[in-house]
């Protein structure tokens, strides 16, 4: 493994390797340990977050005045363009994108970049072409994936039962957690990347916040496959420890006829969440670089329009945590 220097509009990021002891003491990086596999290379961009800091930050914003809207400049020229695809995958129309290196080096191979949580991955575009516009890269592909529920990953009309008249509209014994997307990002690696690779394909995982998060179980549950991961800002943690002590109900959809609380208390949270004030000063607080804010709040935004967006979210608040057996 070695050294990435990606490249992004009018900054440049260095993304030095660091061996697994140095990520062992810090232990302030946010970093879950227990799920690292120790013969494999970490690469760690040093912002790390967490869900308590999440709603924290959230807090303030919502005591926050609002103010007035970046400038947005248009995207960077890219070299190739990627190809915009859909596969099914649980009832789901899962969307996601492949970006071709115009002339790789025999010995690069894919890369699979996970985005945040309540984005899609429309969010990491500049990246993609970042990479992808370096001569030097040592990525073939670069895949990028919607989780279902999130971004223009949503169920598909033609499986979904009657109950689409409903106001909030769900279907049956789905739920939406950070255990489902480690699956449904693994079903992907299996069924998407690696049957369009040469046998024996290994590929790297670059992840940011909740995609850091996944990264790392990928890494664990795809021991054969991974080869090295990346991690910008990584969650340490993934599943809200306060809906948890509301137990009975685990996520999976209908919420139960007797949860009335739970109904309004994640309906009402997902309105604030997704409104344009609320949206524009997280934005803004979390960009360093105004140029970079381009396109993300109407995509946050369009894609929490979608009318399966407040089940999604209800069920992702008491979905718990991805669990290990043994």
């Amino acid at each position: 493994m070695f050294p990435i220097v990606v490249t992004n509009n009018n900054f440049t990021i260095q993304l030095s390797e660091i061996s697994i002891d140095t990520i062992n003491k810090r232990v302030n990086s946010g970093i879950m340990i227990k799920y690292i596999r120790p013969d494999l290379h970490y690469v760690l961009f040093p912002l790390p977050s967490s869900f308590p800091l999440f709603l924290l930050l959230l807090l303030l914003l919502l005591l926050t005045p609002p103010t007035q809207s970046f400038s947005q400049s248009p995207n960077p020229p890219h070299t190739t363009t990627p190809r915009h695809l859909h596969y099914t995958y649980s009832n789901h129309n899962v969307s996601y994108t492949v970006n071709t290196h115009p002339t790789p080096s025999p010995s690069s191979q894919p890369l699979l970049i996970l985005n945040g949580f309540g984005v899609g991955q429309w969010h990491q575009s500049r990246l993609t072409s970042s990479i992808t516009q370096h001569p030097n890269s040592p990525y073939s592909k670069i895949y990028t994936i919607d989780y279902i529920g999130q971004g223009s990953s949503w169920p598909t009309t033609a499986k979904n039962p009657t109950n689409t008249t409903l106001k909030h509209p769900y279907i049956p014994g789905q739920s939406y957690s950070g255990e489902e997307w480690l699956y449904q990002v693994s079903h992907f690696i299996n069924n998407i990347i690696l049957p369009s690779e040469p046998t024996g394909t290994k590929i790297s995982i670059a992840g940011n916040s909740l995609g850091g998060h996944l990264s790392l179980h990928l890494s664990r549950l795809l021991p054969s496959v991974v080869s090295s991961v990346i991690l910008f800002n990584a969650t340490p943690i993934w599943g809200s420890t306060f809906c948890n002590l509301w137990r009975g109900w685990n996520g999976v959809l209908p919420i139960p006829h007797n949860g009335y609380i739970k109904r309004i208390f994640a309906y009402g949270l997902y309105d604030i969440f997704r409104s344009r004030w609320v949206v524009r000063n997280f934005v803004k607080a979390c960009y360093v670089n105004a140029d970079a804010v381009d396109g993300v709040e109407e995509g946050i935004i369009n894609a929490a329009s979608n009318p399966y967006g407040h089940s999604a979210f209800a069920s992702i608040l008491w979905g718990g945590s991805i669990e290990w057996s043994g």
